[in-house]
């Protein structure tokens, strides 16, 4: 496939493969505080306008940071795990200091963090003990002495190392509960909280895709309101379908206030992200894919609209149901051209024939 001569300019083409080839990196670190990565890693790199990066909408995904800053943090992740001399988030971490040792430490300074023995106040969840701020000395210290070459600011390593905490934190607590039978009050609330976090991520995951689908074409940019309005919260939902399907399949869960025209729009996104991860010839871009979702008489009822769509992105009979008050909270807008550039269309509809 050739998209200059499906009608993109080069500088369109240029920066969609830019964007679709490290898609699946990193969605880990732009969502916060998940750091194993999900089923559907599709994150992007940063887009950029006329030079200037722009800022992905929090609606999509709340804990956003520049590209430069999630390579920092990665890095500091990094070094976190070697200090620890933990492989990954799920391994153990070393025994953390006794109620006695922070004692001592907070009141005579006696004892504390070495780097030989890196243990972290984390049962308590006193981030910003004396001994986790000694802690964090030491790692910034560390850090700067093996980055010789970095300008980074040494209070800047501080800082998210302290940010990295709740995540550690967080993995140390669920480490505890885990070992408790899989009938226990914690473990069962553990699970769900976990559940809910991949519903949230595969969400995220959807939304950042197909935001970052219109922000690299001039031509879809009018829709960029529209995707932030929508947010994750207005992503459709999947299941997984059992069967002998390579690859798995999942079936798209639809959303009874959400319009035809609006799903047929996303939609269109999509077959439009799978077809710029073809570049000249039939090589596709690297980074896994998206998962296979399809169509499906699956319903959910119990999803909140986003408010102040435009009116013809909700489903007419779902809008006659509305009470007065329910309508006027909703506060639809005015309609807005939800169809693709002719263009545009044709692409897609060349790629699902071919």
């Amino acid at each position: 496939m050739n998209l200059q001569k499906e009608g993109l300019t080069k500088a369109d083409a240029v920066r969609m493969y830019q964007y679709f080839e490290r898609l699946e990196r990193k969605l880990d670190a732009l969502v916060g505080g998940i750091s194993a990565p999900p089923p559907d890693n599709v994150p992007a790199t940063t887009p950029q306008r006329g030079g200037k990066h722009l800022e992905i909408p929090k609606q999509i995904v709340p804990n956003y940071h520049p590209d430069n800053e999630l390579e920092l943090m990665k890095q500091v992740r990094h070094m976190a795990k070697y200090l620890m001399k933990r492989e990954n988030r799920k391994s153990p971490f070393p025994k953390p200091p006794t109620k006695d040792e922070l004692d001592i430490f907070a009141t005579r300074r006696l004892g504390g963090p070495t780097l030989a023995n890196f243990r972290l106040d984390l049962a308590n969840y006193s981030y910003q003990s004396p001994w986790n701020l000694a802690a964090a000395e030491l790692f910034a210290d560390a850090y700067i002495g093996q980055h010789e070459r970095d300008i980074t600011n040494r209070q800047v390593i501080k800082s998210l190392f302290l940010r990295h905490l709740h995540d550690l934190g967080e993995q140390y607590k669920d480490l505890q509960v885990l070992q408790l039978p899989p009938d226990d009050d914690q473990r069962i609330k553990l699970d769900a909280r976990n559940a809910r976090r991949l519903v949230t991520t595969r969400r995220a995951s959807l939304a950042l895709r197909r935001y970052n689908v219109i922000e690299a074409m001039r031509k879809l940019r009018k829709f960029s309101p529209l995707l932030a309005q929508l947010g994750r919260d207005g992503m459709s939902d999947d299941e997984f379908a059992p069967g002998p399907y390579s690859p798995p399949k999942y079936n798209i869960v639809q959303l009874t206030w959400r319009s035809k025209k609006l799903t047929a729009l996303l939609r269109a996104l999509d077959a439009l992200h799978i077809y710029t991860r073809f570049s000249n010839g039939h090589k596709p871009s690297r980074g896994n894919w998206p998962r296979r979702r399809e169509k499906s008489a699956l319903v959910d009822h119990s999803r909140a609209a986003p408010k102040g769509l435009p009116r013809n992105c909700y489903d007419k009979t779902w809008l006659k149901h509305l009470t007065p008050i329910e309508k006027k909270q909703l506060n639809a807008g005015r309609k807005i051209n939800l169809k693709l550039p002719p263009k545009l269309q044709r692409q897609i509809s060349s790629g699902q024939d071919s």
